[in-house]
């Protein structure tokens, strides 16, 4: 019984270690294109893969060239930090993602997948396109300067 205990422990082990220890912590650097490394601490953009946690801290402003999948991620944009989209980015938010805006969001959208996912901001959000939610939202706290979203709830 002692052997099945102790296998078991280890094949847990074994699985969620990568899970844990695969979280990067991403910190702008300089303005730019949000694809482009060398706008990053870390040399590249953030991944936001499954099950990576990663932290990512917007303290400049940051152009979009692509939408945008985040997913097990925090993303804090700061009061000098920018994500612009030129109304023809969009940002998802598909699993377990939270973001604080101190900063300015500005895309053509900001939508939901399937699992819980948090908003707070604090001071400027732009959707040319609104905000879509099809999934679970946790929450929506909004006490920014202006918000312009048009919201559309898909069941």
């Amino acid at each position: 019984m002692k052997k099945i205990i102790t296998n078991t422990v280890f094949l847990i082990l074994f699985l969620f270690i990568p899970l844990l220890i695969s979280a990067t912590v991403y910190t702008t650097i300089s303005d730019g294109n949000w694809a482009d490394g060398a706008n990053w601490d870390q040399g590249s953009p953030p991944s936001f893969g499954w099950g990576n946690s990663d932290e990512v801290y917007v303290k400049h402003e940051m152009t979009l060239t692509a939408d945008v999948s985040m997913q097990s991620s925090y993303v804090e944009i700061s009061s000098s930090g920018k994500i612009l989209g030129n109304n023809t980015f969009k940002i998802t938010m598909t699993n377990l993602v939270q973001i604080i805006n101190d900063g300015e969001i500005n895309v053509k959208q900001i939508s939901t997948g399937y699992q819980k996912a948090s908003l707070r901001n604090n001071a400027d959000l732009i959707t040319n396109d609104g905000l879509s939610i099809s999934g679970s939202m946790d929450t929506i706290l909004n006490y920014g300067t202006e918000i312009e979203v048009i919201l559309r709830l898909i069941h």
